[in-house]
């Protein structure tokens, strides 16, 4: 909510994403243009006419960008347990040929994860890689996937 009249600007750092009239109603929307992701942190201000400027408020951007595809490292022998680095926070998912779930680990704070195979899923199968990125944003649960094959070689 804005003081009706004002005129609220938001930046990133000290470049001028948008601003907006705020209504009478004291509502306001701005056009931010480019549009901020992957966390960042926005400041919004607002002035009315007479040039009083408020407090800033801060707010983050959503996390709407996909993580690269993860690295794997290294398969075990018995191909039970593949590791591997990528974007901390990160879902892995280990899928079949198939698309059948193998296993699922999430990056942790050094970016490794480990991902250890159900029952009856190693012996050198084919698998996928699927870097997930949702953190409550994800609309559906396909979104933010690339497959990337690896064949494990005996």
């Amino acid at each position: 909510m804005g003081e009706p009249g004002a005129t609220v600007t938001i930046r990133l750092g000290a470049v001028i994403l948008g601003t907006a009239q705020v209504a009478a109603d004291g509502s306001y929307t701005a056009q931010l243009s480019p549009a901020p992701v992957n966390g960042e942190t926005l400041s919004a201000s607002q002035a009315d006419p007479t040039g009083n400027v408020s407090a800033v408020a801060t707010v983050a951007a959503p996390d709407i960008t996909a993580p690269p595809p993860p690295i794997i490292s290294a398969i075990t022998n018995d191909g039970t347990t593949l590791t591997g680095t990528g974007e901390v926070g990160a879902r892995v998912e280990v899928r079949g040929p198939d698309a059948t779930l193998i296993g699922v680990a999430t990056v942790d704070a050094d970016g490794r994860y480990a991902v250890t195979a159900g029952a009856g899923t190693g012996g050198g199968r084919d698998v996928e890689r699927h870097p997930g990125r949702c953190h409550g944003q994800c609309l559906d649960p396909g979104q933010h996937r690339r497959p990337v094959r690896h064949r494990r070689v005996r």
